[in-house]
């Protein structure tokens, strides 16, 4: 009865064809359809006839009650397309933003070149003392020509529409929202308002402020890059190039704010005495050949002294903090040691110091060895007794310490595990739970092989069956049955325990002085 049922179910059938039929269908169709198959008397030949061709597309009789769900792009439009190749692809994104930020930083350079040859005024550098009109007009009016307002327009009009692209989600309330947004209609609008209204060109537009805009392009750059790139960029190489920036960016706004306030007071400040007055200000010498005279650049002064000093802080801190992870979590070997020399990777769980210097002993007693580095993996963090023991002279130059996992692929690439001689997959002595022990063995020498095949493993366990799941590893040592083997051998041979454990141990013997000893052996007196 049961071959009979069984041979019935593999026999082709109508509902095996149908079910062929409605998956050359499903190919056709783009979406995934939900059918009513109550009134169509068809479906009710057999259940998993019922069952199958309600899942996909049928004939059109039977689209009329029919719930689709469409899946893929096929309905995006221009714009949502445009939005998933530049911000969805890690790659194209980046090459926008790298786009975006050259803009910028050009946007920047334009502006300086505008107040080299504006001739609005005196000279710059001519520092007036006796005139103390102040010129509001120079506040909102400057001198530039054709050429330069042109390449600043299109400059405006390419960066104004990458900046809607990317943050136009549907509503203009929230764009209107966006501080990126406000900040770029402020540099970039005005100079394109002055393609209609030609009388607007000689209007003062403050472009400088791109910098800041150039910095938060800059800082997404990093993140895309680090997911990206092959090469890992730390999160304080990020941090510090983030400080830096900013740093600059405060300098750049002092001093094309500082020049162009001081339009309208007695004293006109080129680029580079605004650059010497800012410096001179930020480091508190003060010097006093120049200064404001103008309450709204003194007032510029004091509003940008005391936005710096939070801003700083808050970065220094961060820094400060990532500082101290990265301290603790040790360096990359590529930034540790030289690209040609030779290293095995180390890991291990639990750090004990003893077992830790054991093991260099041992390594290092060949002579062959003296020149490999070994590279120190594991989770935990360096107690006292560890600190001390990779600060000692013989192994500060030898050993290079890195807090990470096996089993992320992140560490094993800090690790520089595809280029390494051996991999030591070892665990501490005094383990309580040695099951759970053996099982991340396992895992961190399965991860290893994933990571690096070719790399040699010499791994220690504790139970014997563990060693049927690393039999990949070069050389596996399973600490329970060497002891049972060495206890059984004792039996046999009595004290062959003992002279096996000091042959694999390397012992250093003192040199006995021979010559002396048998010049004072005459006046020495032992106890009997």
């Amino acid at each position: 009865m049961a071959s009979a049922v069984f041979n019935n179910l593999l026999a082709p059938s109508d509902s095996n064809t149908d079910f062929q039929n409605s998956h050359q269908d499903m190919r056709k169709c783009s979406s995934v359809s939900f059918i009513d198959a109550t009134n169509n008397p068809e479906n009710l030949l057999t259940p998993l006839r019922k069952s199958i061709s309600s899942l996909f597309c049928q004939n059109d009789s039977a689209t009329k009650n029919t719930a689709r769900m469409q899946y893929g792009s096929g309905d995006q439009n221009f714009k949502s397309r445009l939005q998933q190749y530049f911000i969805e692809n890690h790659k194209s994104s980046l090459r926008i933003q790298l786009f975006n930020f050259v803009i910028k930083v050009l946007s920047c350079v334009l502006y300086c070149v505008r107040v080299v040859h504006d001739t609005t005024g005196e000279d710059t550098t001519d520092v007036r003392l006796a005139n103390t009109r102040i010129n509001y007009d120079a506040l909102f009016w400057v001198e530039t020509n054709d050429l330069l307002w042109t390449i600043q327009t299109v400059v405006a009009a390419i960066s104004i529409a990458e900046t809607v692209l990317i943050f136009y989600t549907g509503s203009i309330l929230r764009l209107l929202m966006n501080i990126h947004f406000l900040l770029e209609l402020q540099t970039s609008a005005p100079l394109i308002a002055s393609i209609f209204v030609p009388e607007l060109r000689r209007l003062y537009v403050p472009i400088f402020l791109n910098c800041w805009l150039a910095l938060g392009i800059l800082e997404n750059m990093l993140h895309d890059l680090h997911r990206v790139s092959q090469v890992s960029h730390s999160a304080l190489f990020r941090q510090t190039i983030g400080l830096f920036s900013t740093l600059v960016c405060i300098i750049f706004t002092g001093t094309c704010g500082m020049e162009h306030l001081q339009r309208a007071g007695s004293r006109h400040f080129g680029l580079f005495n605004s650059f010497y007055f800012i410096i001179v200000t930020f480091s508190r010498v003060g010097y006093g050949d120049f200064y404001p005279d103008f309450w709204v650049s003194q007032l510029f002064v004091v509003i940008l002294i005391v936005a710096v000093l939070p801003v700083l802080t808050i970065r220094v801190f961060f820094l400060w903090k990532t500082w101290l992870e990265w301290e603790k979590s040790g360096m990359d070997y590529t930034k540790g040691f030289g690209k040609g020399q030779t290293h095995v990777v180390f890991t291990i769980t639990h750090l004990e110091a003893d077992f830790i210097e054991d093991f260099l002993t041992e390594f290092y007693a060949h002579p062959k060895h003296a020149g490999i580095l070994i590279v120190l993996l594991s989770p935990s963090k360096l107690n006292n007794r560890m600190k001390l023991l990779l600060q000692i002279p013989l192994w500060a130059h030898r050993v290079l310490y890195i807090r990470g996992s096996a089993l992320k692929d992140e560490d094993l690439e800090r690790t520089l595990m595809a280029k390494a001689k051996a991999c030591f997959i070892l665990n501490a002595r005094h383990v309580n739970k040695k099951n759970e022990s053996d099982e991340q063995t396992i895992l961190r020498s399965w991860a290893v092989k994933d990571f690096a095949p070719h790399v040699p493993q010499f791994v220690q366990v504790f139970c014997p069956e563990t060693k049927l799941h690393i039999e990949h590893a070069e050389i596996i040592i399973c600490e329970d049955e060497f002891k049972y083997s060495l206890l059984a051998n004792n039996c046999i041979c009595p004290g062959i325990s003992t002279y096996i454990t000091l042959l694999m141990h390397t012992s250093r013997l003192v040199e006995v002085q021979i010559s002396a000893s048998k010049r004072t052996k005459r006046h020495q007196i032992y106890p009997i």
